[in-house]
């Protein structure tokens, strides 16, 4: 009976996001947008040089997605990846940035990214609660997230952290769970106060987690990667994962502040 019959497996994966699992592919999906929408940049950090993207100032909003590579690797393209990412920022370009991209993000202003340290280490996966700070109200990005009656729920599956805070002028910590006390950041654009480009929403925000994957893509990474988890002692056999529909309201939300940013949104 604990057996998935492959053919109902294989309908499911067309299904989940008509058989996108790239993470770019992913997020441009759940914003409404066909694959030869060219309106949709996806950029592969690893092959492609940052030159044949043009100038920063050209773009309207970036999304930094998840990877498998480690931020403290020292891979040459992360270093690229990091100086036109700053290039963005310098341009007052807003963004998101989830699991892997927040950690570049914060790592290309100074933290430090790393392991958690504990003995013994356990990586994070399946579905977090999370505690938010009240300037998650503030922010626009984060328009109807959020209930102070209600817990939200969201995805995890990473190893690393972020252990030093980034070096970044008015950035501030907005979510925690259990696992950890920084999961995600808010970064003010431009010489504006904090305050200000909270309100005009010229901020990059900054994720740990994912709120891109769904119960179903957590049990494709459950089967991916389940004996991984196993050497850790986590109990991933058991776990039941949770939807997380209220951050998923963040696509909505970039939806809305790119419409009136510029005429080929509308």
């Amino acid at each position: 009976m604990g057996e998935v019959d492959d053919n109902l497996k294989k309908i499911m994966q067309k299904l989940h996001l008509d058989n996108e699992f790239q993470s770019a592919a992913i997020f441009r999906k759940m914003l409404g947008f066909k694959p030869d929408d060219p309106r949709v940049i996806i950029w592969d950090a690893i092959t492609d040089s940052p030159d044949n993207l043009g100038p920063a100032d050209q773009f309207d909003y970036f999304l930094l997605t998840g990877s498998a590579h480690m931020v403290d690797s020292g891979l040459p393209w992360i270093k690229t990846t990091e100086d036109f990412l700053k290039k963005l920022i310098d341009a007052e370009v807003p963004g998101l940035a989830t699991c892997f991209g927040f950690q570049l993000l914060c790592h290309a202003y100074g933290a430090q990214v790393g392991r958690k340290p504990e003995t013994p280490y356990k990586p994070e996966f399946g579905t977090a609660t999370l505690n938010y700070s009240e300037l998650a109200f503030e922010i626009p990005l984060l328009d109807g997230v959020f209930d102070r009656s209600l817990n939200v729920f969201n995805s995890s599956n990473h190893e690393q952290v972020i252990l030093t805070p980034p070096l970044y002028a008015g950035a501030k910590i907005l979510f925690a769970d259990e696992y950890w006390p920084n999961k995600g950041m808010v970064f003010p654009l431009g010489n504006l106060s904090p305050a200000e480009a909270f309100r005009q929403g010229k901020v990059v925000l900054g994720l740990q987690d994912h709120i891109e994957k769904s119960p179903f893509g957590l049990e494709l990474a459950r089967q991916a990667e389940a004996s991984y988890y196993r050497d850790f002692d986590i109990p991933i056999d058991k776990m039941v994962f949770r939807d997380n529909p209220e951050v998923r309201k963040i696509f909505l939300n970039i939806l809305k502040q790119l419409a009136p940013a510029s005429s080929i949104w509308t």
